[in-house]
């Protein structure tokens, strides 16, 4: 009987051996969950001011491709939307007209709610034809 009483503690000290083993499971695997937590919120996030950004500048394309408007106008537009929206910051419009019957409107700005640090900077661009209204005597 000695002898099994002997090898108990040694079953035992194979236990305090692995103290603070779920702890150091959860150093290591912590960084892990936050990356997979924290990733998809911050593509939301992304996504979302690009769409903010596209909407701003397919409604200042809008305004811009009627023939003779005011490029004035319809950068003011765009730049509204995007303070309104509060999903980016320091927005830059520009509306340019390559050729006689194009316009080209970009769209710059930085994401407002970022997960990750960093320049976050996001760039939209869309593009048209001018419309001309014809009269009965040109067509």
């Amino acid at each position: 009987m000695r002898a099994s009483r002997r090898s108990a503690p040694r079953l035992r000290r194979g236990w305090r051996d692995e103290r603070g083993l779920v702890t150091t499971e959860l150093v290591l695997l912590f960084p892990l969950l936050i990356l997979i937590t924290f990733v998809p919120l911050h593509v939301a996030f992304f996504w979302h001011a690009k769409q903010v950004a596209e909407l701003a500048a397919g409604e200042a394309l809008d305004l811009a491709v009627v023939e003779g408007s005011d490029d004035a106008v319809a950068k003011d537009l765009a730049e509204q939307l995007l303070l309104q929206t509060g999903q980016v910051t320091d927005p830059i419009v520009q509306i340019q007209r390559p050729s006689i019957d194009r316009v080209e409107v970009t769209v710059s700005a930085r994401q407002r709610f970022r997960v990750f640090p960093g320049a976050w900077k996001l760039t939209v661009r869309s593009e048209g034809r001018v419309e001309r209204f014809l009269s009965d005597s040109e067509r």
